[in-house]
């Protein structure tokens, strides 16, 4: 689904605009968004995901802003139903990060892979994230980058005035371009989440 309406094209054009060339301008654009900063946009309400640990005692969620956090799992590779594990191995939510509660005993304990333990292989977590409504910013660039999609659906368009120019197929220089840059360094780092539960 597109982060505007062909309405909030038509109104951002000005103008009455086809249905059939506007939706698929909207939604490449949406798409493009979606890759360069990496999120989503939508409220996703109790997502499972599970990631690798990677040996990593910190593990960020992928999906902003994190609204709540129902469940962590870890699964390990030594973990049977003969060897429970020990007590606080689990990962611990806190915020939009998840860290391993045994980080500091496993880095402190050279016989730790003695115990038959090692790092967790995986953790299924289930969270809402996303954002109610799309931002301002992340919808009105939308629209910009439909319209040049819309006005030039081959990629190319030219644009002068006086000393200035840009082509629409040199990465970086018209101004929907330079606004979805802008996006991508707001949202696609760190960014303030409510504080996760668990």
């Amino acid at each position: 689904m597109a982060f505007a309406t062909v309405q909030d094209f038509a109104n951002y054009m000005q103008t009455d605009v086809q249905t059939s060339a506007a939706e698929p301008a909207l939604e490449a654009a949406t798409s493009v968004i979606q890759t360069e900063t990496g999120q989503h946009f939508y409220y996703v309400a109790d997502d499972v995901l599970t990631l690798p640990s990677e040996g990593s005692s910190l593990i960020r969620l992928p999906q902003r802003p994190v609204i709540s956090i129902a469940s962590v799992t870890s699964r390990y590779l030594g973990e049977t139903a003969e060897t429970p594990r020990l007590a606080d191995m689990d990962y611990i939510a806190s915020g939009s990060t998840l860290r391993w509660a045994a980080g500091s005993y496993y880095r402190s304990n050279p016989r730790w892979s003695s115990l038959g333990w090692d790092w967790p292989e995986f953790v299924t977590v289930t969270y809402t994230h996303g954002y109610a409504t799309i931002p301002m910013d992340v919808q009105f660039t939308c629209l910009a980058m439909a319209a040049e999609f819309y006005s030039s659906p081959d990629g190319v368009r030219y644009e002068a005035i006086e000393d200035y120019s840009w082509r629409r197929d040199d990465a970086g220089k018209s101004p929907a371009w330079l606004m979805l840059k802008n996006v991508a360094r707001r949202y696609g780092e760190a960014t303030s989440s409510v504080k996760a539960s668990r």
